[in-house]
């Protein structure tokens, strides 16, 4: 999967930000940052780059990753995808009048 989304649904790299572990567990957080090359979720390509803030979570023994949990900001990236704003903010909906 991982090569799926770096390397055909996207021209990707992981760049790295704060970094913080202990025996047990590691934690980083960085971002996903590439250009959108190949279809991804129903999206053709649309060659638009993207930066999207993800958190990486691994649970170690014996010096070994055990597990590892992707945390990562889907909106802002369909945002920057399809031409919304850039940071992944959506707007609040209207208020509905009754």
């Amino acid at each position: 999967m991982l090569t799926y989304f770096y390397h055909q649904a996207f021209d990707a790299h992981a760049e790295m930000g704060l970094t913080i572990y202990t025996d047990d567990h590691a934690v980083l957080e960085g971002y996903f940052v590439g250009r959108h090359t190949g279809e991804f979720a129903g999206i053709p390509a649309t060659n638009r780059s993207v930066r999207v803030p993800l958190c990486v979570v691994y649970d170690l023994a014996d010096g070994r990753i055990t597990r590892g949990r992707v945390y990562f900001e889907m909106p802002v990236l369909v945002a920057q995808l399809t031409g919304g704003d850039s940071r992944g903010q959506v707007e609040e909906p209207a208020p509905v009048v009754a």
